[in-house]
């Protein structure tokens, strides 16, 4: 059933620390930074009930009307990234619709700079997504920020993806 409403739920994934903030895992996080400045939002706050950072803003849409987009950086690691979704979903849920859920991840399938929007799908062994998915589900939208691979050889894709992009490739 879809609801008349007018709100998004964007979860950019990473990891919190100083330690990870410009990793290619981060990309999510700088998604949602570069949301808050483009729309002149307030700086997030921490809202513990939720375990993440969290601000809404309103987003015009047209003749007067706006969409309000909650813009949220779980703070519980890549990997449990479900457990703070899933908590700021059940708050909103009376609002929301699964296909309201944005998630913004990096994808190392894409090349770097690329980006596709996905609706449901697999996790691609993204453990950030199988988390969230095991905790709601996979009817939600996928913006996929590809980051790359590591070269042959190179490290692994663990590594790889919790190096810093190299300044020529920053975000």
């Amino acid at each position: 059933m879809r609801y008349n409403h007018s709100m998004k739920l964007i979860v950019g994934l990473g990891n919190p620390g100083k330690e990870y903030q410009t990793t290619r895992h981060n990309i999510g996080f700088m998604a949602i930074d570069q949301l808050l400045r483009d729309l002149e939002c307030p700086p997030m706050g921490f809202e513990n009930k939720l375990k993440s950072e969290i601000i809404g803003c309103r987003y015009p849409l047209s003749a007067g009307q706006t969409e309000t987009l909650l813009l949220v950086r779980p703070q519980t690691f890549m990997n449990q990234s479900g457990e703070a979704v899933k908590l700021a979903f059940n708050y909103y849920k009376n609002r929301l619709t699964v296909e309201d859920l944005w998630v913004v991840h990096d994808d190392v399938d894409l090349p770097l700079g690329q980006i596709k929007i996905q609706l449901g799908g697999g996790t691609s062994g993204h453990h950030g997504l199988d988390s969230i998915a095991q905790a709601i589900g996979f009817g939600f939208i996928r913006f996929r920020l590809g980051i790359g691979r590591p070269k042959k050889g190179a490290n692994d894709v663990y590594d790889f993806v919790l190096e810093p992009f190299p300044s020529e490739a920053k975000p």
